[in-house]
């Protein structure tokens, strides 16, 4: 049986609707349509967690939040014979059986057909009501140029989702305008009635200029379907001055009217508006409250960030507890007061999770340190990472990221940082290497070396664990020069003087390197790639390659800048051969230096040319740079260095 059947049939009755929010909502079936959106009356609503109960008069329910229906069994069994009625059974003279003559409606006399003609349209059972007219066009002697009542029926049988169309309204006047029969105030409100659930925005502005042009008065029905017609026409604007002009003429807005608006401009990403019309409805002490309609606009407002939508729901209807929202809902919330920065809604939702025995993850603590990280406020985001230690949850490098680009932006923040971290050692509480770690980096970006080994010495007292290898390696950095630590493949000139490097640098280095050894910490591919950036600047490059062969030795690679560098500091040291050695290693690797490789070229071509000036031995050192570029020239593969040579 299909559901819109089905819903059909249970107009008027008891059904029960379990949204997907878990909310579940008991009441009497008023009207549904093709999208399966329902207005229910005489309405209780319960919970998620069947503790809170809601009485209202009427409610209206998006077909897209339903879970399940849950209807009586009798419903069902009156459902089925509707539809075994409706079945077309063949006849001699129609080829299907005629509504009419299954309800003995051809004996009926004409003032009782008329009657019937009425309900049957009010309902919108369209068959029924075609079928009604041609007994009285045709057996009954019924005129329709004498009769508008009959276009007006089959006008407003078209207000059926299934069966109607705005189309055949349409036409339906056109006809009657043939006929020389002008649409009275009744037939347009029958029209706007079939505008609500089948749409025409060209059709409804002419029939509001007809009535305007009557001086007819709209009755609130069609004041009510007008505004429907506009939402689902996505009128947005047009239907909200409409809202306006009821309540302004003392017309009653319903509540089910107020939720669809509201629901609608949600969907259509019209937050600002649906807010705004949620002021209102709030404002109305009279309307009782629809918590599905709260839910979705918290869960809308949320997922888009919209912090004014978010906060208003939260503080009117989850802070006094008429609401309690899913935990992946309040995670959306916790997103949003973060962007906002506004830690004490962030804090209230961390209460609705813990409330509900919530375990709290990274992400969780992340944004909250975030929200506060947005007003300043250091002292709490700091102490949010110790409660994650103390929670078994380690913050690690991704937990800190934000907290290292607020701290780097000042010179005077790291600072104010690690006397944080030592007022939470002095008070007991345990202190994450993390948020050492971060005060390391804050320091070594703004180029404080000597700043940064001293909370390195502090670091043993403050934290149990000691250092970690994120600790060494933002040491490490601190060590290598701003020049070598660049990633792009673009090697100094070999002929620049670029021995700026103190040797206290290469003895920190080697100092952290040998603490490193003794408090058993496992270097990774960044350490043995910043000790090659150190190494490189000390007068020889033994060190260099130690760590280079060492590093290859564990499976790691050098990033591309790094090579790069390695290969210019051979090739100024005239080691042309270990140079062009570790070149074909990284192209071997998959790594593409080709500007790298151009440049070796011009050392190469620029070298020879200096000889070949030279008097004495221009022959033997010619001979000898040949043999050289045929040396790289096979550790490259046939690249032409001849060209530039």
């Amino acid at each position: 049986m299909l559901p819109l059947g089905l819903l059909t049939a249970a107009q008027g009755n008891p059904i029960l609707v379990e949204l997907k929010s878990g909310e579940t909502i008991n009441g009497h079936l008023v009207n549904c349509d093709t999208y399966m959106n329902l207005t229910l009356k005489e309405v209780v609503t319960t919970s998620a967690d069947g503790k809170h109960f809601f009485r209202l008069s009427e409610t209206y329910i998006r077909g897209n939040n339903i879970k399940f229906l849950r209807v009586p069994d009798e419903t069902i069994d009156r459902a089925k014979d509707q539809q075994q009625n409706e079945i077309i059974q063949p006849t001699a003279k129609s080829g299907r059986r005629r509504l009419v003559e299954d309800q003995n409606l051809r004996d009926k006399d004409t003032l009782a057909l008329y009657g019937v003609l009425r309900r049957t349209a009010t309902l919108g059972v369209t068959k029924l009501v075609e079928e009604l007219v041609e007994l009285l066009i045709k057996d009954r002697r019924e005129k329709p140029s004498e009769s508008p009542e009959l276009y007006h029926a089959l006008i407003e049988a078209n207000a059926n989702h299934e069966h109607g169309s705005a189309g055949r309204v349409v036409t339906l006047l056109e006809e009657m305008q043939r006929e020389g029969l002008e649409p009275s105030d009744r037939t347009c409100d029958a029209i706007l009635k079939v505008l609500a659930v089948h749409p025409d925005y060209v059709l409804r502005a002419a029939v509001l200029e007809h009535l305007r042009v009557l001086w007819a008065d709209l009755p609130a029905d069609a004041h009510r379907n007008v505004v429907v017609g506009m939402l689902r026409d996505r009128q947005y604007e047009m239907a909200l001055d409409r809202l306006d002009s009821m309540q302004s003429a003392g017309i009653r807005v319903e509540p089910w009217l107020w939720d669809m608006a509201i629901y609608v401009l949600c969907e259509a990403d019209e937050i600002d508006e649906a807010l705004a019309l949620l002021k209102k409805r709030d404002a109305l002490a009279e309307l009782s409250y629809e918590p599905s309609v709260w839910a979705y606009v918290l869960d809308t407002a949320s997922r888009a960030f919209h912090y004014n939508a978010t906060l208003y729901v939260w503080r009117k209807r989850v802070e006094p507890g008429y609401l309690n929202p899913a935990s992946g809902l309040c995670l959306n919330v916790l997103c949003t007061a973060a962007r906002a920065g506004d830690p004490v809604l962030a804090t209230d939702v961390f209460r609705v999770l813990g409330n509900r025995a919530t375990v709290f993850e990274h992400q969780h603590y992340e944004m909250l340190i975030d929200t506060y990280l947005a007003t300043d406020d250091v002292k709490t985001a700091i102490s949010i990472l110790s409660v994650m230690e103390g929670a078994k949850m380690a913050p690690d490098a991704a937990t800190t990221r934000n907290l290292f680009k607020h701290l780097r932006a000042d010179a005077s923040r790291p600072h104010a940082a690690l006397a944080v971290l030592q007022s939470l050692h002095e008070a007991g509480k345990p202190v994450p290497v993390a948020a050492v770690n971060v005060v390391l980096e804050a320091l070594v970006h703004l180029m404080d070396l000597a700043g940064a080994l001293d909370v390195y010495k502090t670091l043993h007292t403050l934290c149990a664990r000691g250092p970690t290898v994120a600790t060494f390696n933002a040491l490490l950095r601190g060590c290598s020069s701003d020049a070598s630590e660049a990633d792009a493949d673009e090697p100094l000139d070999a002929d620049a003087a670029d021995h700026d490097l103190s040797s206290d640098k290469k003895a920190t280095a080697m100092f952290l390197a040998a603490e490193m050894r003794a408090l058993a910490v496992a270097p990774d591919a960044v350490t043995y790639d910043r000790l090659i950036l150190v190494c490189l600047r000390a007068p020889d490059c033994e060190d260099t390659l130690r760590y280079y062969a060492e590093m290859r030795s564990r499976g790691w690679l050098p990033r591309p800048g790094t090579f790069a560098a390695v290969v210019k500091r051979l090739a100024r040291d005239a080691d042309f051969e270990r140079a062009a050695e570790v070149l074909a290693q990284a192209r071997d690797a998959g790594l593409e230096l080709a500007r790298t490789e151009r440049w070796l070229e011009q050392v190469l071509w620029r070298r020879r040319r200096r000889d070949e000036a030279a008097e004495a031995g221009a022959g033997a050192g010619a001979e000898g740079e040949g043999r050289l570029a045929g040396f790289v020239r096979e550790r490259l593969g046939a690249r032409a260095l001849g060209r530039g040579m």
